[in-house]
């Protein structure tokens, strides 16, 4: 800035400079800014001034050296610097001057230092520079001066060389910490809201867990004391580090007592120790948990009578059958037993009449296979199928037929098949050819058993027994396997199927005996299901 000048007039200017930097730094040392020590301006000052009234040229020049030394200190302060008339006009601008005000210098000296605020900040500034010329005048922190975006607090000195009046401007950037503040104070006005409206109730109290420093509208509502007077008064119950302790509380509102769970840590209160304590009404909770168990108490209850129902529909049920089993036993044997008596009777009055007493035998003989034959009847029940009986009873049908689907495309095999039942009255055979219309007759016509070959022109066993579980098809399946292949058969087994029977090797005894197994595994099934559903219902009513 004085770099053109030389002689006295650089003794003099160099004065001015180390004037404004005198005041500049002087401002610094009270500012709020963290410097290590007082910044100190005297003895360049003093040096001036010892040699502003005998100045020769290698002084002129130390001065001049000065001078640079001072203006490389101004231009590096962090704070904006401006050195203006008392109209506001500007003389100087520092480097952190410049880049604040966003203008080149040249455009920056000689403007209006008004222009570089906001409008709505005009008339103040006009009051601030108008002041400076006397006084000191500040701009607080606590109403800031908007300068191209950013909020700046500072001072405005009245500085004075050579009976020339100026005024010099510092400024510092607050905004980063106004915007720090306003977020602390939203930030500390969230937790308040938070804590206020916080389900759980909590205090704060000293040290020593005695005398109450704060309590939000939960503890008060759960204490059902007014928070005014709780405070600075003793809590009244003990407190036990980290630990949840339940606590009784009296409601005064409705007379009724509660429970409420508390719990203590360590925290500080206005930068001393303290205890912050929460408390959770567990009140609700204590009566639920008192209905859950007197609710457990009358669900065993509950489980007992339906196991005492259980067992009684199971015996009841045990005794209807055999009832009913009895009822049809004794009806079915009844003619020919009086038959097989008759005989005998009359063979012993016909001693000496060997033609009549054959004849007689014969009727036994006839009499005793209708009895073996009912006795294979009760062997091969597989349904309570129940008909009228006089006197408005019931009892089991005896005469059930069993109907087999039999789902084969060979013609020899269905004949061999039809050969080994042909004596067997309650049999009933129905032919399928193809997977389709085996599944079609199955969901139309009563099947009890199905005879299933693995091998057929549509499809192969295994993808009749998943068709069948798909349609929800309820069958017992005979696999007849024509190929002596173990593990087909096998997997047809674990697919769902009762058995299975190898072509080359079933005789008539064979087939008979896997349809008896395959007939009782079905009604068991049948059975449990039943059972389930009764138990199932009992359970839903009780």
């Amino acid at each position: 800035m004085l770099d053109d000048l030389d002689g006295a007039g650089g003794v003099v200017a160099a004065k001015a400079f180390v004037a404004v930097g005198q005041c500049s730094l002087k401002e610094l040392n009270s500012s709020p800014l963290p410097f290590r020590e007082p910044l100190q301006f005297e003895p360049l000052l003093g040096d001036l001034q010892g040699t502003a009234r005998d100045v020769d040229s290698g002084q002129a020049l130390e001065l001049l050296v000065a001078q640079q030394r001072s203006e490389t200190i101004v231009q590096m302060m962090m704070e904006s610097l401006f050195e203006l008339t008392c109209d506001g006009l500007i003389l100087f601008a520092n480097k952190s001057a410049v880049a604040l005000a966003g203008i080149p210098e040249h455009e920056l000296l000689s403007a209006d230092f008004i222009d570089l605020f906001s409008s709505e900040h005009a008339g103040r500034i006009r009051t601030l520079l108008k002041t400076a010329q006397k006084t000191q005048a500040e701009i607080g922190e606590d109403a800031p001066l908007l300068l191209n975006g950013r909020l700046m607090a500072g001072l405005l000195t009245p500085f004075r060389v050579n009976a020339k009046q100026t005024i010099i401007a510092m400024l510092y950037d607050i905004t980063v910490r106004k915007q720090a503040e306003q977020d602390l104070k939203r930030s500390r006005a969230s937790f308040q809201e938070i804590v206020e409206k916080h389900a759980d109730g909590i205090l704060v109290v000293d040290e020593k867990g005695k005398i109450v420093h704060y309590v939000n509208p939960t503890a008060d509502s759960i204490l059902q004391q007014p928070a005014m007077q709780m405070l600075d008064q003793k809590l009244g119950f003990p407190i036990i580090k980290d630990r949840y302790v339940e606590i009784d509380i009296f409601r005064p509102d409705t007379g009724e007592s509660g429970i409420a769970e508390m719990r203590m840590v360590e925290t500080d209160w206005k930068n001393r120790p303290a205890r912050l304590i929460t408390l959770t009404d567990i009140t609700r909770r204590k009566q639920l948990e008192k209905g859950l168990k007197e609710a457990n108490k009358q669900l065993k209850a509950a489980n007992r009578k339906i196991l005492e129902q259980q067992e009684s529909l199971i015996e009841e049920e045990r005794l209807k059958a055999l009832l009913q089993m009895a009822g049809a036993s004794a009806h079915e044997l009844n003619q020919p037993l009086m038959a097989l008596l008759g005989n005998i009777e009359l063979i012993r009055m016909l001693e000496n009449d060997p033609v009549q007493i054959k004849q007689r035998l014969d009727n036994i003989e006839i009499a005793g296979r209708r009895i073996a034959d009912i006795v294979k009847k009760i062997q091969n029940i597989r349904r309570s199928d129940v008909k009228a009986y006089p006197g408005g009873a019931s009892i089991l049908n005896l005469d059930q037929e069993i109907n087999l689907l039999v789902v084969e495309d060979s013609d020899t095999d269905f004949e061999n098949l039809r050969a080994f039942v042909k004596d067997q009255k309650q049999i009933r055979l129905t032919r399928a050819v193809t997977i389709s219309e085996g599944l079609q007759i199955a969901q139309q016509v009563e099947v009890d058993i199905v005879l299933l070959d693995d091998l057929l022109p549509d499809g192969n066993g295994l993808y009749f027994l998943s068709r069948m579980e798909a349609l929800g098809i309820e069958k017992p399946v005979l696999a007849i396997t024509g190929h002596s292949d173990e593990l087909i058969a096998s997997q047809m087994v674990k697919s769902g199927a009762c058995g299975y029977l190898p072509k080359v090797d079933t005789n008539q005894d064979m087939l008979l005996r896997s349809i008896k197994t395959a007939l009782k595994i079905s009604r068991l099934k049948k059975e449990i299901a039943q059972n389930t559903q009764q138990l199932a219902q009992i359970a839903t009513r009780n």
